[in-house]
């Protein structure tokens, strides 16, 4: 997995149009932002893709090519391959 020098945060919005520079009515808003270092200087990112890619060595992982599905390594349905 490659490393990446980055702070990473949920971008905040305001929950209604007209609450705009209103912070105390600022929530998450499901983008994620991030701060990357960069060349000596942090440079902000919008909407990142924060999600870790899928590993054979994760626990949970399910091989889409191979969709045997398990909990608690207990096969729980097998589709055909």
């Amino acid at each position: 997995m490659q490393q990446k020098n980055w702070i990473i945060f949920d971008h905040l919005a305001p929950i209604d149009d007209g609450l705009g520079g209103q912070y105390q009515y600022y929530g998450p808003s499901s983008q994620v932002d991030a701060l990357e270092w960069k060349n000596g200087t942090w440079e902000y990112v919008t909407n990142i893709d924060a999600r870790n890619p899928n590993s054979n060595e994760d626990e949970q992982f399910n091989d889409p090519k191979h969709p045997t599905h398990r909990v608690n390594n207990k096969v729980i349905y097998d589709t055909p391959h």
